[in-house]
């Protein structure tokens, strides 16, 4: 017995503790509600520059880089989400295993003549913001066109927080009154008894009665419409 507990305190401590492990934001630096993580991939020896000067930019916008704020395999399924085309998948990754709140992801494509540069800005709660431009000669120009879509992106980062419509808040519950379907059930009730005996006495015939009163059958059989529909109405609205 004291092994099955022992066991499932262990699993219980896994399983809080593997949030963590996953990506969580656990640094001391990437708590820092100003932190942005820089990931850059492919243009070759431009890569590393691009990477320094997006730091050096970030810090001067106010924010804190973070040059690793993902493990290899979370790098690995978000550039997959980008070779799809999947913002919505890409958004999914860096929320659930990035270790800042904020992350620039920046994509350079040197494979044709021209170099193009794409970069998204994921901040967690908002729809990420995707900015490109591309350039034929680069060698002298990467800075200007990286400081401009640095530009576009912190213009437009604070965005509003995505969140869904909270349903609107009940009030007090207050008591229903029960007096009217009482009422309709109280007085159908002693009209259905009161039509009821109507006819009983409308419908009274033969040498053994003295007294008939066949005037009575119509009364009575409206007394208990009227009284079972006087009932039926109070239950509906109880």
């Amino acid at each position: 017995m004291r092994v099955a507990v022992a066991g499932i305190v262990a699993l219980w401590v896994v399983a809080l503790a593997a949030p963590a492990r996953a990506g969580v934001i656990t640094d001391a630096e990437t708590q820092d509600a100003r932190a942005v993580g820089i990931v850059v991939q492919g243009g070759g020896s431009l890569r590393r520059k691009v990477q320094d000067h997006l730091e050096k930019r970030l810090r001067r916008e106010g924010y804190t880089a973070v040059s690793d704020p993902l493990g290899k395999d979370a790098l690995n399924t978000l550039a997959n989400c980008f070779i799809i085309e999947d913002l919505k998948c890409a958004r999914g990754v860096v929320e659930a295993r990035a270790r800042t709140p904020r992350l620039v992801f920046a994509r350079i494509d040197d494979s044709t003549g021209a170099i193009a540069f794409d970069f998204t800005w994921f901040a967690h709660g908002r729809d990420p913001i995707a900015v490109r431009a591309s350039c034929s000669e680069c060698a002298a120009h990467w800075q200007d066109h990286t400081d401009d879509l640095v530009t576009k992106l912190t213009a437009s980062a604070e965005m509003p927080i995505l969140t869904e419509p909270e349903p609107d808040a009940e009030g007090p519950l207050t008591k229903r009154s029960r007096f009217w379907p009482t009422a309709l059930i109280t007085a159908g009730a002693a009209t259905l008894v009161t039509g009821s005996l109507l006819l009983y006495y409308g419908l009274r015939d033969g040498p053994s009665h003295k007294y008939v009163y066949p005037s009575l059958t119509p009364v009575g059989i409206t007394l208990i419409a009227v009284g079972g529909g006087a009932v039926i109405g109070g239950i509906i609205t109880w």
